[in-house]
């Protein structure tokens, strides 16, 4: 499984196309970034999560209109860029 480094700054990801925002009484720090990829059909898009609480990754495919569609595994290709600039590391699930 992979997640962001502890000592990672969730507001450093702003660089890779993440968005910050607190939740939950100013004390969860959220990230998040939506992406297409060629294996969505139009109107679908993926969105991949970072929580402050636990630092790992959530992936959730969407359609148009905000609804979900399903909760998958990230992958390595998706957080390639945050892998490169040495801010995720790999844990036991």
């Amino acid at each position: 499984m992979l997640k962001i480094k502890d000592n990672v700054d969730l507001k450093e990801l702003e660089k890779y196309g993440f968005k910050t925002f607190l939740i939950r009484n100013d004390k969860v720090v959220c990230a998040v970034r939506d992406s297409r990829n060629n294996s969505c059909k139009p109107h679908q898009y993926f969105r991949i999560g970072v929580n402050s609480e636990d630092r790992k990754f959530n992936k959730t495919k969407f359609r148009g209109g905000g609804k979900c569609l399903l909760t998958l595994q990230v992958t390595r290709k998706d957080v390639q860029d945050l892998i490169q600039a040495g801010l995720v590391e790999k844990v036991e699930g």
